[in-house]
């Protein structure tokens, strides 16, 4: 059953139209908010999941149910099949319309440890300096 579930996810994933009960509970709200996304690739559904999640929109109420139940169905589908290797997750990124997003994060984040490491490091050199100077 559980295998039968992530299959549906994942095709629901590519595309919101391979899902109808989503597709038909949610195609007002589709085309008010997500009219310019290119469908395919789980595109459109990402769309209705980042409106349900923004607090100044709102989803039709069945639309919003819906959304909320396939993403919970999605997260058991990657619980059963979890990226295992680095190049999954580097393609996966790569692939994602928010990889710009993504990587400017990650190289924030990196520069971030790289200045601490700078900056402390040093003060942890001077610190020792006045030790052995005593």
């Amino acid at each position: 059953c559980k295998i039968v579930l992530a299959v549906h996810a994942e095709s629901q994933n590519r595309d919101v139209q391979a899902d109808h009960m989503l597709y038909n509970a949610c195609s007002l709200d589709l085309v008010k908010f997500c009219r310019d996304v290119s469908p395919g690739d789980g595109r459109k559904f990402s769309c209705l999941v980042a409106i349900s999640k923004d607090k100044n929109f709102a989803l039709e109420p069945k639309c919003d149910e819906i959304v909320k139940d396939r993403v919970v169905m999605y997260n058991v589908a990657l619980k059963i099949h979890p990226m295992e290797q680095a190049v999954q997750l580097y393609h996966a990124v790569m692939a994602s319309e928010e990889r710009n997003q993504i990587l400017s994060a990650a190289i924030f984040f990196l520069g971030i440890v790289f200045l601490f490491g700078l900056l402390f490091g040093r003060v942890t050199k001077r610190v020792n300096r006045e030790i052995k100077n005593k």
